[in-house]
Order: C-alpha cells, then sequence, then structure tokens
C-alpha cells in the first residue's frame, strides 16, 4: 500500500504544483481523499515525498518554499518543448485533426493543469483542421512500413489523389508493390522511399494518400543504402534522381530561399550589385519546378536542358496562349 500511495502523491505533484503553483500538504491530503478516496495524515505524506526524492525526482519541498509545500520542479519535457512540439503536431498536415488532439492531450499530461491552459488558449489559432489529413489510419500506416522495411518485405498498397469533390479517389485499380527503404518528411508530408517492383528509379509515396497496406511474403529487393541516400539528399520538391551540377542567376532578395532549399553548401559568388551566382549539386528534375515558383527573381542557367524547358513552358503556358 506504502508504493501506491508514493505513486498517487507524484500523480497529484505531477497535476497539481509547478514552480507556480506550490501545493501544500493539505491540499495533497484533500486530493488524495477526492481523486482517490485515500486518507494519508501529514507524516505520511513526508514520508512518500522524501521517498520520492531519494528515488531521483526533483521535488521543491517545505524547507526551500517557506514551509508553503510542494512543487514538481524537474519535467520530462519543458513547457518550450511541449509548445514547440504542439506546434509542429497542429502544422503537419499528415496528422488527421482526431489524432492531432490525442497526441497534444498526451504532451499536456506533461504539464502541470495550470500550465496547460496556456497552451489551450492557443491551439484554436493553430489549429487549420481544414488543411488535415482525411485519411485516419496514416499511424497504422506508418507501423506497417515501419515493420516491412525492418524485416526487409516489400508491401502492396492502394494509392489515392484528390478529386473536384475535395474527397479522396483511387488512382487505379490494381495495388502498387514497391521495395521499402525508408520514410522521409519533404514539404510537410511524409513519403515512403522506395522503388515500384521491376523499375529501378528511386520514387516517393505519399503515406497519408496510401491505404490497404500489406507486409507481401515476398523480401525486397534491397539497392545500396549509400545511393538512396544520395538520391533523397538530393530531392527537389519531390524529384529524386542523381545530383547535376546546377547554376542560377538570381535577385539578392532571395537569398535565403535558396539556402533553404538547397542547403549552405551552396557556392555563392557575387554577380554585379543586385544579382548573385549559385552553384550547387541536385536533382535537375526539380529545379524546372522551383525556378517557376520564384520567375522573375531566379535564372537558371546550366543544365541548359534545364533551361530550354523552362523557357518551353514559359512559351506554352495556359497565360501565353489564352493571349494569342
Amino acid at each position: 500500500m506504502q508504493r501506491a500511495n508514493i505513486l498517487y502523491i507524484f500523480k497529484i505533484l505531477k497535476e497539481y504544483s509547478d514552480e507556480d503553483n506550490i501545493i501544500s500538504t493539505n491540499e495533497i491530503i484533500k486530493k488524495l481523499q477526492q481523486n482517490y478516496d485515500i486518507t494519508l495524515d501529514r507524516r505520511t505524506i513526508y514520508s512518500c515525498i522524501t521517498s520520492l526524492q531519494e528515488f531521483g525526482y526533483d521535488i521543491s519541498d517545505n524547507k526551500e518554499n517557506h514551509n508553503r509545500g510542494y512543487y514538481l520542479r524537474e519535467r520530462d519535457l519543458e513547457d518550450l518543448e511541449i509548445d514547440l512540439l504542439i506546434d509542429a503536431i497542429y502544422s503537419l498536415p499528415y496528422i488527421s485533426t482526431s489524432r492531432t488532439k490525442e497526441l497534444v492531450e498526451k504532451l499536456q499530461k506533461l504539464q502541470s493543469k495550470y500550465k496547460r491552459r496556456k497552451i489551450d488558449q492557443l491551439t484554436p489559432i493553430k489549429n487549420k483542421s481544414d488543411k488535415k489529413t482525411q485519411n485516419q489510419m496514416v499511424f497504422l500506416n506508418l507501423e506497417l512500413l515501419n515493420e516491412a522495411i525492418k524485416f526487409k518485405k516489400q508491401v502492396s498498397f492502394q494509392y489515392y489523389k484528390y478529386g473536384l469533390d475535395k474527397k479522396l479517389h483511387l488512382r487505379r485499380d490494381k495495388p502498387y508493390i514497391v521495395n521499402p527503404y525508408g520514410m522521409v518528411s519533404i514539404n510537410q508530408k511524409y513519403h515512403l522511399i522506395c522503388n515500384l517492383d521491376g523499375y529501378p528509379e528511386i520514387s516517393f509515396y505519399r503515406i497519408d494518400m496510401m491505404k490497404d497496406i500489406k507486409i507481401l511474403k515476398t523480401n525486397s529487393q534491397m539497392r545500396d543504402s549509400e545511393e538512396v541516400l544520395r538520391k533523397v539528399s538530393n530531392t527537389t520538391h519531390n524529384f529524386p534522381g542523381d545530383p547535376q551540377k546546377i547554376k542560377i542567376r538570381c535577385e539578392n532578395g532571395i537569398v535565403g530561399h535558396i539556402i533553404d532549399a538547397f542547403g549552405t553548401d551552396v557556392l555563392i559568388t557575387e554577380d554585379g550589385k543586385d544579382h548573385f551566382i549559385a552553384r550547387f549539386e541536385a536533382s535537375p528534375r526539380g529545379i524546372t519546378y522551383w525556378a517557376l515558383q520564384f520567375l522573375p527573381y531566379a535564372e537558371v542557367l546550366e543544365p541548359k536542358w534545364v533551361r530550354d524547358e523552362i523557357v518551353e513552358i514559359l512559351a506554352n503556358n495556359v497565360y501565353t496562349k489564352s493571349n494569342k
């Protein structure tokens, strides 16, 4: 019974105390009676808290607090760390609204109830439920894919896309069969790194667009891990591929975007007063998409075929055609 008493007192300290809310011995006695129908005297309370301190829990006691009471000083995560994690969970669209709520509640249990209120006041601003996935099976998908990767097995799945009705629809009737290598977050979307069975190219599939995942009995055809890592690290806007030397002329104002997209290994040299040249290695397929976002602030110089592709797109886009 003594061990149970210690646990109940710890739960009360965890829930009802922090550096701004010291809980007295009388309040602990009252909470034990209200919450757990347990009656303890002051001496037992003192003994249990001493045992918790000896076990390694950092509890500020009466001696430090001028006989005002106790509070749990050290927690698994600091308030700022919890707030950052909650921000991240709310911002990730591949976590459904219902699972977001569950995860936030788990994180908040690491805090006292008094700290929890401050975060509750912020969550309506953070919660953009209209951007959350409709797929409630994402976490099950992650578990199954992780198991397949661990045991080096192929997986099959149905892959979906959004229709004009804003609902998910099958891309094709036939399931996809892939060799899975790993999972990665790209542009706030969680992706499976894999290749389609029978095709050598590395592909990315959004995990929140997968359903009916099955781990197959067939062993996956594993690729060299360094090769996969190299292709993934040079991915641009979900376009994998062998890296090539890229040369772009940009206005000075977008240097931050260059570094955000391609890292600090980018070689930057001034090109006149208002421009710079950026040189780096990346998958060229994604460069086309990236450069179109930054018109008229960026000009791809090399590779020439990428530049030619962009010129062709600009010459034949819907705006140009509609004005002819």
